[in-house]
């Protein structure tokens, strides 16, 4: 089979595995809307296009993706784009004990 035509196959799975992504945290994150987030563009992520971001200007929620979208992280962020840690915005999260209670 010639190059072009398995990078073509490959751009191909690319495209619809981006899409599903997409699709899926666009269905997951729905209830932002009652905070009052929107999807935005994302911003600051380099060359993967596997983000989503919601934002209500005063943060924002990314949903990072690898392996063509079969696992993902979320992160949140300033204005500015820098990440938040997430014992900022939940104080009282222990990942000890989220973890043994299941909740990690």
């Amino acid at each position: 089979m010639p190059t072009a035509c398995r990078l073509s196959q490959t751009l191909d799975v690319m495209d619809e595995s981006l899409a599903h992504f997409q699709a899926v945290c666009r269905s997951a994150f729905a209830f932002l809307e009652t905070y009052a987030f929107r999807e935005v563009a994302p911003s600051n992520h380099g060359r993967n296009p596997y983000v989503v971001e919601f934002s209500n200007s005063a943060i924002a929620l990314r949903v990072v993706g690898e392996g063509w979208g079969t696992v993902a992280w979320v992160e949140y962020t300033s204005p500015e784009g820098k990440t938040v840690a997430r014992a900022v915005l939940e104080a009282d999260w222990r990942p000890a004990l989220a973890a043994l209670k299941g909740d990690a």
